[in-house]
């Protein structure tokens, strides 16, 4: 049975994953091998350093969430949105009507439309080149806080919105 990964990219992610999970065993076992004068064991030792290793990088890294987390929700978030509707307004983008289920959806919509000003369709498709960006090359976070910010200055543009 065969792995089928159907993207280059998600095959592209689990190679270097792959390779770096691998580089570790070496790099950990060449370790023991030498600190502990060829110990039968230092591929063992090697595997559970590893494991250690991911764990450790697992849970930092979602502490690093954590803590952008609370940053977006306490500092962030209602400027940025403010802002991107401010921006959304000046550059007269349509009024979202609840038609449009994401951010991505919408910024979509509005760049391709013909009736769309120029400088509106830059900054529709820039906005999702950097949703994109940040999907394909990380932070993932920062994909998810700015489509959060664009969610929420779409409902800005509401007449009915009870948002401040």
């Amino acid at each position: 049975m065969a792995l089928v990964f159907k993207s280059a990219h998600r095959r592209a992610f689990w190679t270097a994953f792959a390779f770096s999970v691998a580089t570790e065993y070496v790099v950990f076992v060449a370790i023991f091998l030498f600190s502990f004068d060829w110990n039968p064991y230092s591929w063992l030792w090697g595997m559970l350093a590893v494991i250690a290793l991911q764990l450790a990088l697992a849970l930092y890294g979602l502490f690093s969430f954590a803590r952008r987390a609370l940053w977006y929700f306490w500092i962030e978030r209602d400027d940025r949105a403010q802002l991107i509707a401010d921006e959304f307004n000046r550059l007269n983008f349509p009024r979202p009507d609840g038609f449009y289920n994401d951010a991505d959806q919408y910024l979509t919509e509005v760049a391709l439309s013909p009736a769309t000003s120029p400088e509106a369709a830059l900054f529709a498709g820039t906005l999702i080149g950097m949703l994109n960006a940040h999907r394909s090359n990380g932070p993932r976070s920062e994909a998810l806080f700015l489509a959060m910010s664009v969610e929420r200055a779409m409902l800005k543009m509401l007449p009915w919105s009870a948002l401040p």
